[in-house]
């Protein structure tokens, strides 16, 4: 049973290299696509404390960033 697969799959590939090569003597080698990535560009995120209260508009209250918990309003508002 193995010889037998192996048999059909070294047939396979002698008959798709055959397709292959009479397709490319008759019409070229095909153009292929090439991928045109974006270039990639760092991205600045500014450094912020980030277990700060956040305010949530929906409540008009301070919100544990977190648990989000309503706490007490940080210092300075």
């Amino acid at each position: 049973m193995l010889a037998a697969l192996a048999a059909f799959s070294i047939a396979g590939l002698y008959t798709g290299t055959a397709f292959l090569a009479s397709y490319i003597e008759e019409n070229g080698f095909p153009e292929l696509p090439t991928l045109r990535r974006a270039p990639l560009v760092p991205v600045n995120i500014p450094a912020r404390n980030s277990f700060a209260p956040t305010w949530c508009e929906r409540t008009r209250r301070w919100r544990h960033p977190v648990t989000r918990a309503f706490v007490k309003a940080p210092a300075g508002h």
